[in-house]
């Protein structure tokens, strides 16, 4: 234990298959430190006391791919500061700052800025232009409340995007539609109270997190419903499920509506060839509270489990149900 102490007191570098890694977490450097070697391809220097990274900061570094410098208080980023490097993986979660830094890193493909209550506006027109080749961002558990987003026509790179736990409430119609590569996108606890195609008309969406959002009925997919594999709508309004809702989500493997307000189920959900039949069965992974006969979906865990009718569709499709609330009729019953 002491060993390590002392290699992070005072910078570990090491060297596996080609990239040269340095890390300092000591938490008490201010600076850059002048003992990490120029080949470095990783740098780690997360959890000190850095406030700015100035002018070409690491351009002496011209191997570097990645680095991380979460929670740093960091309040300025200088533009040039990663000139003449290969920064492929950006990590700065938890940190002052209150915009997304604009710099020279054309390479950057990987963009995490997690974790900033100050950021409150983003304009991914200028985002999308400024870092074109652009495959992950993180934003989520910032504050963001107002957008701006590309039109149609441009041709954004993004495949994994995460929002969660934002203020945005409301997205512009078509806001990601020129996000052909999309394939990832995490929007739970946004405010969301509505959500469909209209916002991801031309995406390749296999995830979609929407989870505890204010989304009151089933959003419609039909545009995705050639890629779409995991849907997550747990701990929204939701009241009712339809065959109807299924019925283009061919791929769909997983759909997740836990804690809704479901009173109202199709049952059995039996569709036509292009589709799934249904059956209900308990969990038996799960203890189980009693439930009323005249409530079937109180159980604190039920599942459906979806079989196919067509050879396209033989693997098993599960929806889960936890924790489903019911809502009694206005007469009691």
């Amino acid at each position: 234990m002491a060993q390590l102490a002392l290699l992070l007191i005072f910078g570990f570098s090491s060297s596996c298959n080609g990239y040269f890694v340095y890390l300092n977490r000591s938490g008490t450097i201010s600076e850059i430190p002048s003992n990490i070697p120029t080949n470095a391809t990783k740098i780690d220097l997360r959890n000190n006391i850095i406030s700015s990274f100035g002018p070409r900061a690491f351009s002496n570094f011209t191997s570097l791919l990645m680095l991380e410098a979460s929670e740093n208080p960091l309040v300025s980023i200088d533009y040039t500061a990663f000139e003449d490097t290969k920064i492929d993986n950006l990590i700065l979660a938890y940190t002052q700052l209150t915009q997304i830094p604009d710099l020279n890193a054309p390479s950057l493909r990987h963009l995490h800025m997690q974790g900033h209550p100050g950021i409150t506006h983003v304009d991914f027109v200028h985002l999308t232009l400024l870092y074109s080749r652009l495959r992950l961002l993180n934003v989520s558990i910032c504050s963001i409340n107002y957008t701006r987003w590309p039109e149609n026509t441009t041709e954004v790179t993004i495949k994994n995007f995460d929002l969660t736990r934002n203020d945005l409430n409301t997205l512009s119609n078509g806001a990601m539609n020129s996000w052909r590569r999309l394939s990832f996108l995490y929007l739970e606890e946004t405010g969301l109270s509505t959500f469909g195609c209209s916002y991801i008309n031309d995406t390749e969406l296999i995830i979609l997190k929407l989870s505890r959002n204010h989304l009151t009925e089933f959003p419609d997919l039909q545009c995705v419903g050639q890629t779409l594999e995991i849907l997550g709508l747990a701990r929204n309004l939701i009241t009712a499920v339809a065959k109807e809702d299924f019925r283009d989500l061919v791929t769909l493997v997983s759909l997740d509506l836990k804690a809704n307000r479901i009173s109202r189920l199709d049952e059995p959900l039996t569709m036509d060839e292009h589709h799934f039949n249904a059956q209900i069965r308990q969990d038996k992974e799960m203890e189980h509270k009693k439930v009323s006969e005249s409530c079937p979906l109180c159980s604190i865990s039920r599942e459906f489990i979806f079989h196919a009718d067509t050879a396209s569709h033989l693997s098993t499709k599960k929806l889960y149900l936890c924790k489903a609330w019911h809502r009694k009729n206005q007469d009691g019953k």
